[in-house]
């Protein structure tokens, strides 16, 4: 006979056992639960300061950045060409061999510096003092009384130093007339002129960039150095810089080294051998800008200045 009080109490049982369980399972998923957000917060709170902390760095990273840069544009100011040479005259007197976009990247430095660009001398190769005829017709041009290698040379770099650089002393002296020497060699084809002042050359003083480079050694020796010397010997120190262009490339400093080698040129000619990097240029712009204090300028990136004479 099947005794009601005992299904009760199974039933009771059951239901009794059944809510134990699910009460002590809500609580162990609760606590798990709850630790896991508790981890959650406390990571999302970690991650929140650190994104402060990189926010503050970063801030004081960008007002760092903006003072540096404040103070690279203060530099750049003072070295862009801009209005530097402001009320000047300048030449470029160079071997023909050198006619590429490396010089006539000088030329357009120049034109932004407010100066005044007299154009090129490009001396051609026919220029060739050890030969009897070249010397021949130079000294009948300048009237020259020997068509010695030694009296060419005198009265060639003689003339061309006070034509471009002392223009106002030359009158009276030259006894050539009134044709500049320079048109005189341009015409007798020893010079090639490329400008648009042809007329103006020999009726002012210049600034002479003289552009050369290790190819060009014969020309160095026998006309570009003896122009240096003359200049010096006529007391224009401090109107030249002498320039050494690279070869196929090639970075070289055989030209203006012969000028750093020789005590009076090296404290009246200023000497730049790396002209088209951008700080070459500065160090160009500089020495035209604080002539006749000479400036001497390699790849080692280094600058020497010494007061000239």
């Amino acid at each position: 006979m099947i005794n009601l009080r005992y299904h009760i109490v199974s039933i009771v049982a059951v239901f009794l056992a059944l809510g134990i369980g699910l009460a002590l399972g809500s609580t162990f998923v609760d606590s798990f639960l709850v630790n896991e957000l508790e981890d959650q917060v406390n990571e999302f709170g970690l991650e929140k300061a650190l994104a402060i902390e990189e926010k503050l760095d970063a801030e004081a990273m960008v007002l760092e950045i903006n003072a540096e840069l404040d103070e690279i544009k203060a530099v750049v100011s003072e070295t862009l060409p801009e209005g530097k040479l402001r009320g000047s005259s300048w030449m470029i007197l160079a071997p023909e061999s050198l006619k590429n976009s490396e010089i006539f990247d000088l030329e357009m430095l120049l034109s932004r510096t407010s100066s005044e660009f007299y154009g090129f001398l490009w001396v051609d190769e026919s220029l060739d003092l050890s030969d009897v005829k070249t010397r021949n017709l130079v000294a009948s041009e300048l009237r020259l009384s020997s068509n010695s290698p030694a009296s060419v040379t005198k009265g060639l770099t003689f003339f061309i130093a006070k034509t471009l650089l002392d223009a106002n002393n030359v009158e009276g002296v030259t006894g050539l007339g009134s044709e500049p020497v320079i048109t005189q060699l341009v015409r007798a084809g020893l010079l090639t002129y490329q400008g648009s002042k042809e007329s103006e050359i020999g009726n002012s003083n210049v600034g002479l960039l003289l552009v050369s480079d290790v190819a060009n050694s014969a020309l160095n020796q026998s006309l570009f150095l003896p122009l240096l010397e003359k200049i010096v010997d006529e007391g224009l120190a401090g109107t030249t810089v002498a320039i050494e262009m690279s070869t196929a490339g090639v970075l070289t400093d055989e030209f203006v080294k012969e000028v750093r080698s020789d005590p009076r040129l090296a404290s009246s000619v200023s000497t730049v051998n790396d002209a088209n990097s951008f700080m070459g240029q500065i160090v160009l712009l500089s020495s035209l800008e604080n002539l006749p204090m000479v400036v001497h300028y390699d790849e080692q990136l280094s600058a020497a200045k010494m007061a000239s004479k």
